[in-house]
């Protein structure tokens, strides 16, 4: 992506500032990306919301993570002790993260609740990349203009020949 102030090429186009210039580049990134139309600043943030099934499905898994991270901690601590007990706490976390996400998974709702949805383009990069200096539209605007400072058509060669033959025959 270009610059549109200074003109110059951004290493990423992810960038937020322009590296010359310091303009801000994430309000001009969002407006090509939706071809112009300003989106409302909280439509973004709406529409990375989980739906509740989803939620319920990450936090089940992360417990479910936690109890495997910290069953080689309770096992050390079994053979410090000599009982079998310590082991429960993980076992105990495992399973409420897999009821958790059987929980989810059957009976919560896959459908997100938003105030507010509004149809977003999806970001896709264009080529050539945006805003640079040699980007040509690819729209026609009806046929050629004449160059008006030419004021008559150079002759052709076919009618100097036919000229010189006429001007042989006489």
């Amino acid at each position: 992506m270009y610059c549109p102030r200074c003109g110059q090429q951004q290493a990423s186009n992810d960038a937020r500032f322009c590296s010359r210039c310091g303009f801000q580049l994430a309000a001009t990134r969002e407006l090509l990306f939706s071809d112009g139309v300003s989106v409302p600043p909280g439509v973004r943030a709406q529409q990375n919301t989980r739906s509740p099934r989803q939620k319920g499905r990450r936090l089940g898994g992360k417990l479910m993570f936690a109890a495997l991270g910290i069953a080689p901690i309770t096992f050390a601590f079994c053979l410090l002790v000599e009982s079998p007990v310590p082991l429960l706490l993980p076992t105990i976390i495992f399973w409420v993260g897999l009821m958790r996400m059987l929980y989810a998974r059957l009976f919560e709702d896959e459908a997100q609740f938003t105030a507010y949805k509004m149809y977003l383009p999806p970001m896709i990069e264009q080529n050539p990349p945006l805003l640079s200096p040699d980007y040509q539209p690819a729209a026609d605007y009806g046929p050629r203009r004449v160059n008006t400072a030419e004021i008559a058509q150079p002759p052709s060669v076919t009618e100097s020949t036919t000229k010189l033959l006429k001007e042989q025959r006489d």
